[in-house]
């Protein structure tokens, strides 16, 4: 984290607003796992199959929700094993939508994400609305190209 910037005054100053538990994401229902969220699996052809599938499998698991995130309906071909069914498209549901997105790994995969401004438009949002953002391997590259 950079150096806070300088107070503008020497002054104390007492805050007119107290602490509001109503306001606190801490007292909203929920144990604070990761339960019940919805978390974006951005995919296309070249994914890496067996990581994504696994990663899948994990968050299921774990009871959050997970969905696979394409350009357009369909299969996808992943690098290795069967074709991945898009449940749902970036521009059918959009950034806001999600709690979390992830940007699994395959060169090929990102490359074909990078070249499609929605997708790049949906990482901006999600960057823009402070919400969670993992990139593995390769799909890192497609965060930097969203800026």
């Amino acid at each position: 984290m950079p150096p806070p910037q300088p107070l503008a005054t020497s002054r104390k100053v007492k805050s007119e607003v107290k602490a509001s538990p109503a306001l606190s994401l801490f007292s909203r229902p929920g144990d604070g796992t990761i339960r019940s969220r919805r978390i974006a699996i951005l995919v296309a052809n070249g994914v890496a199959g067996e990581a994504v599938r696994k990663l899948h499998a994990d968050l299921l698991g774990l009871g959050a929700v997970p969905r696979f995130v394409g350009v357009r309906l369909g299969t996808v071909q992943p690098d290795a094993g069967e074709g991945i069914e898009v449940e749902v498209t970036v521009e059918a549901a959009p950034s806001v939508l999600w709690d979390a997105v992830i940007v699994p790994d395959g060169t090929d995969a990102t490359e074909r994400l990078e070249a499609n401004g929605q997708v790049l438009e949906f990482l901006k949002d999600q960057y823009r609305h402070c919400k969670t953002l993992l990139a593995l391997g390769s799909g890192g590259s497609l965060l930097q190209a969203a800026n």
